[in-house]
Parts: C-alpha cells; sequence; structure tokens
C-alpha cells in the first residue's frame, strides 16, 4: 500500500531517544496518535506498561534491541514495541502491537498497532495493513538515506527531507 506522508515529531526532544511519527497523506492525526487514543488498544492489559516502556526509552535506556520484536522480515528496520512479557505458565504472552521503525538507539519512528488476538499478523486485517504501512515507509526512509537525503544525527534527531510526496516517491523510483 503506498502512500504520501510526512515526518513528524513525536512530542519535544528527549533525553535518550528521539522519537518520530508520521502523518499519512492529509490525515489531521498523527499515526502515533491513533495508536495511544485507540480505546481497544487503551483497553489491553499491556497498555500501560507499553507506556511506561515508551518513558523507559525516552528517558533512561534510548530504543535498546530488548524492547523490540522483529516482525516478519529479517534485517528489516520495522519492529513492534512490546510492554514487556508477562508470564502465563511458561509462556511470554504480548498482545499490544505498536509497530516502529528503529532507525538507531537514539531514534524511532512510530505508526499504529493494535491488539493482536491471533497466532499471525496476516490473520488480522488491521495490524497487517499497520505493519505494511511501516513496510512502505522504511522504503521510502531507505530510498532517502541512500540519496543522501535523510540522516540521523548522533543525538537520534532527523534531518533532511521529511515530506514524502507524489514527486518524492517518484524521484526514488518507488511506486
Amino acid at each position: 500500500m503506498n502512500f504520501s506522508f510526512k515526518i513528524k515529531r513525536l512530542g519535544s526532544s528527549n533525553k535518550r531517544c528521539q522519537f518520530y511519527t508520521i502523518v499519512k497523506d492529509d490525515d489531521e492525526l498523527t499515526e502515533a496518535i491513533k495508536f495511544l487514543q485507540n480505546v481497544r488498544n487503551q483497553k489491553s492489559d499491556d497498555f500501560n506498561r507499553l507506556k511506561k516502556r515508551y518513558n523507559t526509552i525516552r528517558n533512561k535506556t534510548g530504543a535498546i534491541f530488548e524492547f523490540f520484536k522483529d516482525e516478519g522480515v529479517q534485517k528489516s528496520l520495522v519492529k513492534a514495541l512490546h510492554a514487556g512479557a508477562k508470564r502465563d505458565g511458561y509462556l511470554k504472552v504480548n498482545s499490544l502491537r505498536w509497530y516502529c521503525i528503529r532507525l538507531s538507539k537514539q531514534c524511532v519512528i512510530f505508526g499504529n498497532g493494535g491488539v493482536k488476538h491471533v497466532g499471525k499478523t496476516q490473520q488480522d486485517s488491521h495490524l497487517k495493513e499497520k505493519e505494511a504501512d511501516m513496510r512502505w515507509v522504511d522504503a521510502c526512509i531507505e530510498a532517502a538515506q541512500r540519496n543522501g537525503d535523510l540522516h540521523v544525527v548522533d543525538s537520534g534527531n532527523l534531518y533532511g527531507i521529511m515530506n514524502f510526496n507524489e514527486e518524492t516517491i517518484e524521484k526514488y523510483g518507488l511506486q
């Protein structure tokens, strides 16, 4: 699913990790705000723990690998921020997925996500769409970085192109 989008800072400058999100096409709300305001997500047992982990990343640890789950494709920057494992017998259960792109320990771009009640993401149309959205964003960001149009500095701040419109997407040969 291809779409135009803008990258926007999520909140203010943070101590350990800078957060960004995307605004699709001409939407009023960012994908991260849609995720946070979704009542179904808020009712999840994992929601408050996920918010706590978000704050830990922002203020204490940065975006360490242990806080993210690979989603499907190996060596992809698309991840799911998870709330931390809770035990149910010997199984680790975590139903809330917040899809993102972990560019570095100091920079994460958040998308949308939701509650997973199926065995595989592909079995849930909402989650499948939100993961695919972030794969598209990842492809656009990779192209911009290869072209020298987008940079992540050591502080985690992004510099360069933040508006991926039709013209920009075409420039990178992405359709």
